[in-house]
């Protein structure tokens, strides 16, 4: 092209080598790439693409990039994208605000984001156990399909494909758990608004439907005095075979008895204090929970204090893993192996049933299990009200069993024993 001739529309100026040779001076000085992108060369030597307009009749330069961070390249393909913008009628410098905060809005509203807002918003109303398992289904069932995914992008054909695995392995009531997850997730984000529809809501007849629950039966009473005495000449631990006779003896929760700290039992009054977070139940609406000790239950923990106290907070029932306690399987190990196939629970089960058969009022032995019983007011009176009921009825049932161990005539109730409520 002849010295002084005109370059033709859209030809470019410039290429990498003639930027990189660009050397400071005094003053910023410019060199033009043609179509309005300009390189911006300032006194130390720094190097900006820019792009200059006119837009309502008033000509405007707006910063593309800086040369290093972007390349040449990549600087006009911006310059195409703000002419389009301009052809559309568009101000560029407002449309790529526009365009900014969208990819903004959408990075801080992908699903991994939200749920992890709705995680650290429920932490506070959940159990460290339930913390702890909707943590797992997140991170081995949802993030990996949908965590980059922005939110008002998930659909439903995006949620069946994240609990494919799950049902693929046949872990069906597995897959519903994190269906539910899914579906709290959005409701939590339809409350913020930072979504309007909720994939996980019709989607359950589209899965397998969870397998149904098999619960071990609870040990007949005829069994009761065998299993005593198979436990009572097993090589199970001490530790084992005290935590299996309590269980019998007072109907606790497996949780209650595992979580128990010597500073909750009082062996000279014979009662266990359990405090409120090692009942069951949501957290917030636990309450403490204490029972009586009959006078067996007693002799287990004396005999169990010389092998496990080392201090009031030491656990009464101590791990021998990585845990502080005793593991969730360890009872209905031992039970198993004694050739009895049924779980530590089931002893609630059958104190309920075989208390109930004797004449006890059904909410006397609710309370003991620490049920729910009639509404807010009936369930604190009751606390106060069944305690010598308690007493009675535990010391009864300990008597009882001691009797089916040895094979002698059980007890019967005390006949000036009543079970009526507290006037």
């Amino acid at each position: 092209m002849k010295k002084g001739s005109k370059r033709a529309a859209g030809t470019k100026f410039l290429n990498d080598a003639m930027i990189r040779a660009a050397k400071p001076k005094q003053k910023e000085y410019t060199k033009n790439d043609g179509s309005g992108l300009m390189v911006l060369v300032n006194p130390r030597g720094q190097k900006y693409f820019q792009f200059r307009y006119t837009y309502a009749g008033r000509k405007r330069k707006m910063q593309v990039g800086t040369y290093g961070d972007i390349s040449l390249a990549q600087a006009r393909k911006d310059v195409d994208k703000f002419k389009l913008w301009l052809h559309q009628g568009r101000d560029p410098m407002v449309a790529r605000k526009v365009e900014l905060n969208q990819v903004v809005k959408d990075t801080m509203g992908t699903f991994a984001h939200v749920a992890g807002q709705w995680m650290v918003t429920k932490k506070p109303e959940w159990t460290e156990r339930n913390y702890i398992r909707q943590e797992g289904i997140l991170r081995r069932w949802l993030l990996p399909k949908l965590g980059a995914m922005p939110l008002k992008d998930v659909n439903t054909e995006h949620v069946f494909e994240a609990l494919g695995a799950a049902q693929e392995q046949e872990k069906y009531a597995t897959t519903h758990q994190v269906r539910m997850t899914v579906h709290a997730i959005f409701r939590f984000a339809i409350a913020r608004r930072q979504a309007t529809v909720n994939p996980a809501t019709d989607i359950v007849d589209g899965l397998t439907k969870r397998p149904a629950a098999v619960h071990h039966a609870a040990l007949p009473f005829e069994q009761v005095g065998a299993m005593l005495r198979d436990l009572a000449t097993s090589n199970l631990s001490p530790i084992t075979k005290a935590a299996i006779r309590l269980s019998a003896m007072l109907g606790l929760r497996d949780g209650t008895l595992r979580s128990a700290t010597w500073s909750e039992i009082d062996l000279n009054g014979a009662q266990w204090d359990c405090p409120a977070d090692h009942m069951k139940g949501r957290k917030g609406n636990k309450k403490p929970y204490s029972t009586p000790l009959p006078t067996q239950a007693v002799r287990v923990l004396k005999e169990l204090h010389e092998l496990t106290y080392k201090g009031p907070d030491s656990h009464v029932f101590p791990g021998t893993g990585k845990n502080a306690t005793m593991s969730k399987s360890t009872q209905c190990t031992g039970l198993h192996q004694l050739g009895y196939q049924v779980t530590a629970h089931g002893f609630r089960a059958l104190m309920r049933t075989h208390l109930g058969e004797c004449g006890v009022p059904a909410e006397v032995v609710k309370v003991q299990l620490a049920q729910v019983v009639g509404g807010a007011v009936d369930q604190a009176y009751q606390r106060s009200a069944f305690w010598q009921q308690r007493v009675q009825m535990l010391q009864y049932w300990a008597d009882k069993l001691q009797a089916e161990e040895k094979g002698k005539k059980a007890p019967r109730l005390v006949a000036n024993v009543t079970f009526k409520r507290a006037a």
